[in-house]
């Protein structure tokens, strides 16, 4: 899992590991191009506690697929190899296709 923000709360609440973003400004994009795994983006929309990740430059780039919106935040799923979950034709428990693996629990 990937947060800019709240991390701690991510990592307890799920159990999961949480690398935080600590880059900002157009490193934090440079930095999204590349991450190390795939996994879970946890994106804030912009707010006067946080200046938020642009959800159409997610919303656009091939590795991220928006799972579900929250008032405010939109958790995105996160594959390092460009679209490669859609072809495989693997599928959620609810049925719905995968993008990639979800990442593995602490």
């Amino acid at each position: 899992m990937y947060s800019n923000f709240n991390y701690p709360v991510f990592a307890y609440y799920t159990n999961l590991r949480v690398q935080r973003l600590w880059e900002r400004g157009p490193a934090l994009y440079d930095a999204l191009n590349r991450l190390p795994g795939d996994g879970i983006l946890i994106a804030y929309k912009a707010s006067d506690v946080t200046p938020g990740l642009r959800q159409d430059w997610l919303d656009s780039n091939s590795h991220f697929r928006r799972l579900r919106e929250f008032p405010s935040l939109v958790v995105y799923e996160y594959c390092t190899k460009s679209g490669a979950g859609f072809d495989r034709g693997v599928t959620s428990g609810d049925g719905q296709p995968r993008f990639c693996a979800i990442p593995n629990r602490r």
